[in-house]
């Protein structure tokens, strides 16, 4: 199921468990080729807007360590609760925040690099 949230102008999915098991393989194909492309290193602040499931924030975590941080948004409480989930399972200190692209719950300046999978 998907419909605009009162916080943003676009589509939040809140089918959780149904988008990971038919969008999850495809699009954890597609993390290391952002991430390169995004130029991602140890030490960066990373913050990954519409993470979903989280993958490439999780994904980042890895590439951001040691000394940096990766920070996945979305505005479904669903794919946020999926993410951080995920997060423990694989033991990472990845942080997810329910949060919209519209209305950033960060100070300027945060992060080195920002990325999203999604576009418009």
């Amino acid at each position: 199921m998907s419909h605009a949230h009162s916080e943003t102008s676009g589509i939040v999915l809140h089918g959780s468990r149904s988008y990971d098991a038919v969008f999850g393989p495809f699009i954890r194909t597609t993390d290391a080729e952002i991430l390169s492309r995004a130029g991602v290193a140890p030490g960066d602040d990373l913050l990954d807007v519409g993470t979903g499931p989280g993958y490439l924030a999780l994904a980042a975590s890895m590439l951001v360590a040691p000394g940096g941080t990766a920070v996945g948004i979305d505005a479904s409480p669903e794919m946020i609760a999926r993410a951080r989930t995920r997060a423990e399972r694989a033991h990472s200190e990845t942080e997810y925040r329910v949060a919209t692209a519209e209305a950033l719950p960060f100070d300027d300046a945060v992060f080195d690099v920002v990325v999203s999978r999604l576009q418009s």
